[in-house]
């Protein structure tokens, strides 16, 4: 998918245009002159144009992965609110129903999870975490392996995971 490769590279166009914005306005006080104003437009308008794209970009994946969520919940299996992690600039979602002891697992710019693949946790076998790295480890020979590099916030999702290894979980039975 296009919209997630793009995602990177206009985050840091309009980080680049805000603060050549900011300077501008440094350079317009500090210097008293008005030729800055024109300078100060533009770049402003370009950042915040590039500021909009990035958020229809971020919002078109989000329901492009709320559909696909959308798509495989039925009585059988529906993801837990608390054990689903999404992470939108890479396109990517783990959503668990720890009461079917299954996993969805979503990546919009890898054909093998792009509709979706749902796992037992029969097949899981565990994760490794490295830094802000998640790879989840399947006894699967077709998807062996699904990784999310994203940011300090799947350390959270990895102590939930700890909990759903270990052998004395039990998910809890509401009437």
């Amino acid at each position: 998918m296009k919209s997630i490769k793009m995602i990177g590279t206009i985050h840091i166009l309009a980080a680049i245009f805000t603060i050549a914005s900011l300077f501008t306005i440094y350079y317009y006080f500090d210097s008293r002159g008005h030729s800055g104003i024109t300078y100060f437009s533009v770049t402003s308008l370009i950042a915040i144009s590039l500021w909009t794209v990035l958020y229809f970009l971020r919002k078109s994946i989000s329901n492009g992965i709320a559909t696909i969520v959308a798509n495989n919940t039925n009585s059988n299996f529906s993801p837990d609110k608390n054990l689903t992690f999404i992470d939108i600039n890479n396109g990517k979602y783990v959503g668990i129903d720890s009461n079917s002891k299954a996993m969805l697992i979503v990546s919009l710019n890898n054909k093998e999870f792009a509709n979706g693949f749902i796992a037992e946790f029969d097949e899981w076998k565990g994760y490794e975490l490295e830094d802000c790295n998640l790879t989840l480890k399947f006894n699967n020979i077709k998807r062996p392996t699904f990784s999310i590099n994203s940011n300090a916030k799947i350390k959270v999702f990895c102590h939930k995971l700890d909990n759903l290894l270990s052998s004395t979980y039990r998910p809890l039975v509401t009437n």
